[in-house]
């Protein structure tokens, strides 16, 4: 049913309607579709291409609701890297993401690498929805304070809006090697 710790599996997750989906769909077809209804997860096989090689990848689609939290537990327990999404123009996604996400992730997968995705960065400026935030004594999440959580939660960090490419993310999902230490091994007989 799942698949053992792979360094090419990606979860993408975070709070429901902040642009996951289409975020994968952008990655996986090159093109920008707006998806509202889902399973409890989805997962997409793809080509990615990572420093100039061509990878295999899984992407899993995990919905935010948490009606689903078995599913994604699982889900996170086995992928290498999450890509974890929150809306500049939704302040509670923004909160969710040390609030839920970041404790959820941590219990099942505490190893695993976390980029900050900050979705719908082209409606910042939209009058419109500058609009109905204001109604409401909000404000768009600024690019400094996706920064600052960023730095705080220790991950990489990007900023989307419906011209990213495959190849914005190229860098960041490229698997992450770290030093190995000198181990020194000895018989007792």
């Amino acid at each position: 049913f799942f698949f053992c710790m792979d360094p090419q599996a990606f979860a993408v997750a975070g709070d429901g309607a902040v642009g996951k989906t289409s975020l994968i769909i952008k990655l996986v077809n090159s093109s920008w579709e707006q998806v509202m209804v889902q399973p409890a997860y989805e997962s997409y096989e793809c080509t990615l291409h990572i420093n100039g090689e061509s990878v295999n990848a899984s992407i899993y689609d995990t919905v935010g609701q948490d009606d689903f939290s078995p599913t994604r537990d699982l889900i996170f327990s086995q992928v290498s890297t999450i890509l974890l999404c929150y809306s500049v123009i939704s302040p509670t996604s923004f909160e969710n993401i040390t609030e839920k996400w970041l404790p959820e992730i941590k219990l099942n997968n505490p190893k695993c690498r976390i980029i900050l995705v900050a979705t719908k960065t082209d409606l910042r400026e939209d009058e419109t929805v500058l609009a109905r935030l204001t109604e409401r004594g909000l404000t768009p999440i600024s690019t400094k304070q996706g920064k600052n959580l960023s730095k705080a939660i220790d991950s990489s960090f990007i900023e989307i809006d419906k011209s990213v490419t495959a190849a914005d993310f190229s860098q960041l999902l490229a698997p992450k090697h770290k030093k190995s230490k000198i181990t020194k091994a000895c018989t007792v007989s």
